[in-house]
């Protein structure tokens, strides 16, 4: 069925998102402790996977220095619950980065992240870890993951050659917690000669969909693929519009970090950072994609048009089965960092942008991570300091459509 169809059938469906600004947000809760002199909390994972649900709980991932190294952590509550647990280190060796995180089955997580330059994984609860299972066989890093059907499907960077290239695999868990790897393989069969960085990965029940920023062509492009069988990938193709209008010697616009999400019966969303506006820095683009990442419609601008002058940064996207869409950013268009939020509620036009009045005002907030469940509650988390370059502390608040007035 081709996605025009698909789209109109998505307008029909009576939990549809409001647009952006029709959201009501419930107070913010603390996920860290308050900042401390020299500690900073990162919430980077490729892909944007630092919060995730299953059944009842909502967790959150990061990484901090609180410890004098980087450390992964870990903090859970129930959905109505006021408070996070304390946090719950998840590495276990000097080095660790960029943790990601999805829900599997009963209130258990699995969670990757870059760990002394190894991409690893372990289960996770409100009361029990698993035990770590590397998962990658050369330096690899840039970990990001996506679950259904509480299966989990893993993808990071790894060197192969003398480029890392992008490689996957599917896991799963048994009520112990221990983990079962079901192979990994490359994306892409021959070796690529350019490097492969920062995939991110979409699971739902048509196809796992794959994406990630790839240099084969002498500068970053945002390439795409899928998998209808967790064995064979499609060949890459390219996700973003390139232009090159300069010279020559222009490569055409910039692109980074992008972010996908599955949403509808077999819809898949991408977000990403891109320069096409010239000199007015990165803006957010993304494109809408059908049978689970198989092809993606033209790119679409999410910002409106207020934050066009002035650049943007970390994208996150997010979406469910009813066929809601939320894209999540921070920019600086009031004067200090904040998040803003624009919802594809018809899957044609971004909403006019909205910014959560707990996630705004004085001081810097950035880094979202969003994601949604079936209800079309949204889920926010997003790191705040008082100024550039100080010391930062994790927060969350929910929040849930309400009616147009």
């Amino acid at each position: 069925m081709r996605y025009q169809i698909l789209l109109l059938m998505l307008i029909l469906l009576p939990l549809q998102l409001q647009a952006a600004s029709h959201w009501r947000f419930a107070e913010k809760i603390a996920v860290t402790a308050k900042s401390q002199p020299g500690v900073f909390n990162h919430l980077d994972s490729a892909g944007r996977r630092s919060i995730a649900l299953s059944g009842d709980q909502v967790a959150v991932t990061w990484e901090d220095n609180h410890s004098g190294q980087p450390q992964i952590y870990f903090a859970i509550k129930s959905d109505e619950g006021g408070s996070f647990s304390s946090p719950i280190q998840i590495s276990t060796t000097s080095e660790a980065y960029e943790p990601a995180i999805a829900g599997v089955s009963n209130g258990n997580f699995i969670l990757v992240w870059e760990q002394n330059g190894a991409v690893v994984a372990r289960t996770a609860n409100a009361t029990k870890l698993g035990p770590i299972v590397k998962l990658s066989n050369s330096a690899a890093g840039h970990a990001t993951i996506s679950s259904f059907n509480n299966k989990a499907y893993v993808a990071w960077r790894e060197k192969r050659g003398r480029y890392p290239n992008i490689h996957f695999t599917q896991i799963s868990a048994d009520k112990t917690g221990k983990l079962t790897v079901s192979g990994t393989l490359p994306i892409e069969p021959a070796t690529v000669n350019a490097a492969q960085l920062y995939p991110t990965i979409a699971a739902g029940a048509a196809a796992v969909a794959i994406a990630w920023e790839d240099r084969r062509e002498g500068h970053t492009r945002l390439l795409f693929s899928h998998t209808t069988d967790g064995e064979t990938f499609s060949e890459p193709g390219n996700l973003n519009e390139f232009r090159s209008n300069r010279n020559e010697y222009d490569k055409g616009n910039g692109v980074t970090r992008v972010a996908l999400a599955a949403f509808g019966e077999d819809e898949v969303v991408a977000a990403w950072m891109d320069k096409r506006r010239s000199n007015t820095g990165y803006g957010i683009y993304a494109a809408l994609g059908y049978n689970g990442g198989e092809e993606y419609e033209l790119n679409e601008k999410v910002q409106g048009d207020e934050g066009d002058k002035l650049p943007h940064y970390n994208p996150a996207v997010t979406g469910n089965k009813a066929g809601a869409v939320i894209a999540a950013w921070d920019d600086y268009r009031s004067g200090t960092s904040d998040i803003w939020l624009s919802a594809n509620s018809d899957g044609m036009a971004w909403s006019e942008d909205f910014s959560p009045p707990v996630a705004s005002g004085p001081g810097e907030q950035s880094n979202p991570s969003i994601t949604m469940d079936e209800s079309g509650k949204l889920h926010l988390a997003w790191i705040e300091a008082t100024a550039v370059g100080m010391p930062n502390r994790i927060w969350y608040a929910s929040a849930v459509p309400s009616e147009s007035e």
